[in-house]
């Protein structure tokens, strides 16, 4: 069977054959369009695929910068231990040295108490006295200072008592003699005093 022969008018051919055009035209257009569409993908996944190694990149940066922050809190830790270490080594030298230095300024002052009743040169005393005043005022300038607790009551924490008396004048701890003298060493304690109270 023949196909049926359509016939057309001219203005018909026309129409078609601008609609067969405009259908070529957006074909190509079509297979542009899916070509930079495949692009896009491909750029895209490319994308993805940086973005993974970014994130994985700022991971390992903060896990780096965590550690960096614990070695430096560990450090700072470590330094200031150290300097209350040698702080307190420090102190404890320094605590050493005064006490044996106040054992000397004792020995300085018994020799000046026995050059007293004895007859020699006033020269020989008044040398030993400023050797005693310059020992003390050193001891002052590295904050040494003597306790005057004559006629205070007795605290245990910087006294010792040595000797005890009965005096019912005075009240019941007095401190009536001093028979070795304290120091502070600043505020704290370096030597407590040896004294005789009142016990009645």
């Amino acid at each position: 069977m023949k196909p049926e022969r359509v016939i057309l008018s001219r203005k018909e051919y026309d129409s078609l054959w601008k609609k067969a055009s405009e259908y070529e035209k957006l074909t190509k257009e079509l297979e542009k369009l899916n070509m930079e569409n495949k692009k896009l993908s491909e750029e895209l996944e490319k994308l993805k695929c940086e973005q993974e190694k970014n994130e994985e990149i700022v991971k390992k940066t903060e896990s780096y910068l965590n550690s960096l922050m614990r070695l430096q809190a560990d450090f700072e830790n470590y330094r200031k231990s150290l300097e209350r270490n040698q702080e307190r080594e420090k102190t404890k030298f320094i605590v050493d040295i005064m006490r044996k230095l106040i054992q000397h300024l004792d020995d300085l002052k018994r020799a000046q108490n026995m050059l007293i009743g004895l007859q020699i040169d006033d020269a020989v005393k008044k040398g030993l006295a400023m050797i005693v005043e310059n020992f003390e005022k050193l001891l002052r300038e590295y904050g040494v200072k003597p306790m005057d607790c004559e006629g205070d009551l007795f605290d245990p924490h910087e006294h010792e008592a040595i000797l005890i008396e009965n005096n019912p004048d005075l009240p019941d701890g007095t401190i009536v003699q001093e028979l070795e003298k304290g120091y502070y060493l600043n505020k704290e304690i370096l030597r407590p005093s040896r004294v005789k109270i009142v016990r009645n």
